[in-house]
């Protein structure tokens, strides 16, 4: 597992490191991406935000995630994504307004353990949460050079992450 690049005075921080391009056959299970996924309605952390963000998800419409590759065949990938909820130091908990919904978020660290789930081992210096609602499904061609950076998944936190998203499915 390689360690993100938390960017120089003047550069645009890569929260994941550095990316290379790979076609689906060569991308592992771990993997971060950078994609466009639908999210749920209620996994909106500030009801009131006017945001582009908050529009489109209350629009139905597709917004641009770091998400991880949970599981792959030939043509697609299933993943789940990251949210940071505009993290900021020192402010390490779910939002209030999904406080009555954490079943859904497994924190990784620095975020707060918000008892059910005990944080993942941190991906980079920022307090995220893996949404554990919905699995997409993401279809790329054969020959489609897919971006992913540099940070992995580890086995472990994937396991981890798995078995939470299936016992909520199971409900």
């Amino acid at each position: 597992m390689s360690k993100a690049n938390t960017g120089k005075k003047g550069e645009k921080e890569k929260p994941f490191g550095d990316s290379t391009k790979v076609t689906l056959s060569d991308l592992p299970l771990g993997a971060i991406l950078y994609e466009e996924i639908l999210i749920h309605k209620s996994d909106g952390a500030y009801p009131n935000s006017q945001s582009a963000t908050k529009k489109a998800i209350d629009a139905n419409k597709p917004v641009t995630r770091y998400c991880i590759v949970l599981g792959k065949d030939a043509s697609s990938v299933t993943v789940t994504y990251v949210a940071t909820f505009n993290y900021r130091p020192g402010e390490a908990k779910l939002p209030a307004n999904l406080e009555k919904e954490k079943q859904y978020w497994y924190p990784v660290t620095p975020a707060a353990n918000e008892r059910q789930y005990t944080p993942l081992p941190a991906f980079n210096k920022h307090a995220q949460w893996v949404s554990l609602r919905k699995k997409h499904k993401l279809e790329f061609s054969e020959k489609a050079k897919i971006k992913k950076y540099d940070f992995t998944v580890s086995t472990e936190s994937l396991e981890k992450i798995q078995k939470a998203m299936d016992l909520l499915e199971s409900r």
